[in-house]
């Protein structure tokens, strides 16, 4: 069935004042047995100049204009098709129109336009209405053209047979939205934006394929400064580095933000970025009345237009506070399978509701996730709080899973099952272990606020425990203490005794690598109080040797060698062979420390003779009793069999990524060699150690500089 023309078109006007320049006779048609033919009453051709006018405030975009200068040229063999998408109020139209403006002159014969309104508050336009448009722009009469669809695609195609003409098919819902108005010559190109990605367009007709992402912060200042002013963004421009960012980049958002700006002359940037700051009211301050500048209603045309179980997808989405979001955990956020949340992922990115930033992993921008998160708030309190477990739970258990291949001796916790729907990470290895909680990181730790911030008792204090040894192997000590602090308020609030204790006794341990001894000694004071109240000899003789860690870190060795030997004696009370085994050569340290050498061969002997008879490799634990073995050695005059053993220790800390410990090895195995008298050797490695130290921010970074210096 017919459409007819769109609506505004004046029938009986040969000349679409929309078309341009008009010289001679308007073209018919008629048909004949089925076929169009075309009657040229003149010689001149309609030359269309439909481009809306060049965006004033566009910035920026130099890639993608070059992309589409080396991608839009006509080739002989086919028609050279662009399909340009991206999110709501990315810019897609204000690129296509800035390159069509900049490129104008390669296509003599003229420009079509058309916006196809696939998403807006109008009805979309559909295909033949377009094409009537198209056709009586080129100068057929209204009352000849074509009744069917397949017709006026033909009568179309035909006259743009051998033109060269740029086609633009701005804001099409999807691809059959626009496959019927593409040319079929090749001298002609067609340039299409779209919210959603067009990948069929690819397959079938070569399109070739931009995702339009947001502006980098240098043009989105430049926006700013374009619609607000110069001198308005100059007078505070740490204030514009803000706004931007509460922004999103977005240019729709940006330019939003620019009016309020521009219609308040007295006004400053500091008062717009104040009232941004709260993420529920942001959307409410980024809305100037209009629809088409109001970004609920331009997120809405986007979610209203997905499938209902992909809209619940995205809502739930909004629940989670971190920056991205893993396939596994979205998965258990939703409640369904793997293959089925990444189902409704690609659709969702595909409308570029979400990104896939890397594969399957997602993220939104902030005004997209304030969106979801609204729409969320509209569904029922149970369900929400089921989802956040799930997704919580994930995170849970999948840390847990990783933490184990680190540290298999870890003390255990009882870990009640994760809820029905979770997907659990699997780490099997260590280096899977450790690179899953290096993509994780920055999501952990809004996990670990989400759940302490909404009343997620559990997790508010497991989370954090599992995610200690990682912390401690790579340095990341103020996160370690900064999860724990918020673990040990969630156990303190719930009276839960043998949670507050062991938390304690981990902040006593990340307190002692940042230098802070007194802090530390008073948390592990209040560990080995509460583990004796509750009987708990393997945590008692955990705190114990953590404080004869903490007792050597401030040269105060008797002290540590007391607490080293009630740490050993509690262990082998309590059958802990790898506990036994630490508490050793940290006994062996202390002895060598103190001159008792011998004795210090001999237990750190022992500690590595336990190690490797355990039924799971505790490489950390081998590498810090072949380090004390070596310090010994080293201390007793025997230097080259110190270098030897140094040198196996640092092995290990490099296979187990623990760059903090790697540095103290160097630092050791450095005057090892001054010892032996190799000063090439001794300054190499002490220049690696001192690097590693600056990496961590560590004080200790001084120590080695100044033995560089003497040296």
């Amino acid at each position: 069935m017919d459409d007819g023309p769109p609506r505004g078109h004046r029938e009986g006007n040969a000349h679409n004042e929309a078309s341009g320049t008009v010289s001679g006779s308007v073209v018919q048609a008629r048909v004949v047995h089925g076929d169009i033919n075309l009657i040229d009453r003149g010689t001149s051709r309609v030359i269309p100049s439909q481009l809306p006018a060049h965006p004033s405030a566009f910035v920026g975009r130099d890639e993608e204009l070059k992309w589409l200068d080396e991608h839009m040229t006509a080739r002989p063999d086919a028609v050279t098709i662009a399909a340009v998408s991206g999110a709501a109020g990315i810019g897609k139209t204000a690129l296509a129109l800035s390159w069509a403006h900049l490129a104008q002159h390669r296509f003599p014969d003229g420009q079509l336009y058309v916006d196809l309104r696939g998403f807006g508050s109008q009805e979309p336009m559909t295909c033949s209405q377009a094409l009537y448009s198209f056709l009586t722009s080129l100068g057929v009469a209204p009352e000849a053209v074509p009744t069917g669809l397949d017709a006026k695609a033909g009568l179309y195609r035909s006259l743009l047979h051998e033109r060269r003409l740029l086609v633009v098919l701005d804001n099409a819902r999807d691809t059959e939205h626009v496959r019927p108005l593409l040319p079929g010559s090749s001298s002609c190109v067609a340039l299409v934006t779209s919210r959603n990605r067009l990948d069929s367009l690819g397959a079938r007709e070569g399109a070739h394929s931009l995702s339009l992402g947001l502006l980098n912060r240098a043009d989105a200042v430049a926006l700013l400064e374009r619609r607000a002013g110069r001198e308005r963004v100059a007078e505070e421009p740490e204030n514009a580095i803000v706004l931007v960012g509460r922004c999103a980049r977005l240019p729709l958002a940006l330019s939003i933000a620019a009016a309020r700006v521009a219609n308040r002359p007295g006004a400053r940037l500091a008062e717009l970025v104040e009232e941004l700051e709260d993420e529920n009211g942001r959307l409410d301050a980024l809305d100037l009345g209009d629809t088409d500048l109001d970004l609920r209603a331009v997120f809405s045309w986007s979610y209203r237009a997905m499938p209902s179980a992909d809209q619940t997808a995205f809502r739930l989405l909004g629940l989670f506070v971190g920056p991205d979001i893993g396939d596994l955990a979205a998965a258990s956020l939703f409640g369904v399978s793997l293959p089925e949340c990444r189902r409704r992922l690609g659709r969702l990115a595909a409308a570029h509701l979400v990104e896939e930033r890397v594969p399957h992993r997602f993220r939104m921008h902030d005004l997209l996730r304030m969106y979801a998160a609204e729409l969320a708030d509209a569904d029922d309190h149970a369900s929400r709080t089921a989802a956040v477990s799930r997704m919580l739970d994930h995170y849970l258990h999948s840390s847990w899973t990783a933490e184990r291949c680190l540290y298999a001796y870890r003390d255990s916790v009882d870990l009640p099952p994760p809820a029905p729907g979770v997907v659990v990470a699997t780490a099997a290895t260590y280096q899977e272990a450790l690179g899953w909680f290096t993509v994780e990181h920055a999501v952990l730790l809004a996990a670990v606020g989400q759940a302490r911030a909404q009343g997620f008792r559990r997790h508010a204090w497991l989370l954090p425990w599992s995610l200690v040894t990682y912390f401690e192997r790579r340095g990341h000590w103020q996160d370690e203490i900064r999860v724990l602090i918020a673990a040990l308020s969630s156990a303190a609030e719930h009276n839960d005794q043998q949670a507050q204790s062991r938390t304690l006794r981990y902040l006593g341990r990340g307190l002692t690598l940042v230098g802070d001894h007194q802090e530390a000694e008073e948390h592990y004071s209040r560990a080995l109080h509460i583990s004796e109240s509750l009987g708990d000899v393997d945590h008692q003789a955990r705190t114990h040797r953590g404080m004869s860690m903490l007792y050597q870190s401030t040269r105060r060795y008797e002290e540590a060698l007391t607490h080293g030997e009630v740490a050993t004696k509690q262990f082998r009370q309590a059958g802990n062979k790898n506990g036994e085994a630490r508490a050793l050569h940290t006994l062996a340290r202390c002895q060598a420390e103190l001159g008792r050498y011998e004795d210090a061969l001999e237990h750190s002997s022992e500690a590595i003779r336990l190690f490797r008879q355990l039924s799971f490799p505790d490489p950390q634990g081998e590498a810090s009793a072949v380090d004390s073995y070596a310090f010994a050695l080293h201390r007793l005059g025997r230097h080259q069999e110190a270098i030897t053993h140094y040198e196996h220790a640092l092995v290990l800390w490099r296979q187990l990524g623990n760059r903090f410990y790697e540095a103290g090895t160097l630092t050791r195995l450095g005057g090892a060699h001054r010892s032996a008298g190799d000063a090439v050797c001794t300054e190499q490695v002490w220049m690696l150690a001192l690097e590693i130290y600056e990496q961590l921010n560590h004080p200790d970074a001084e120590l080695v500089r100044a033995a560089l210096t003497a040296w």
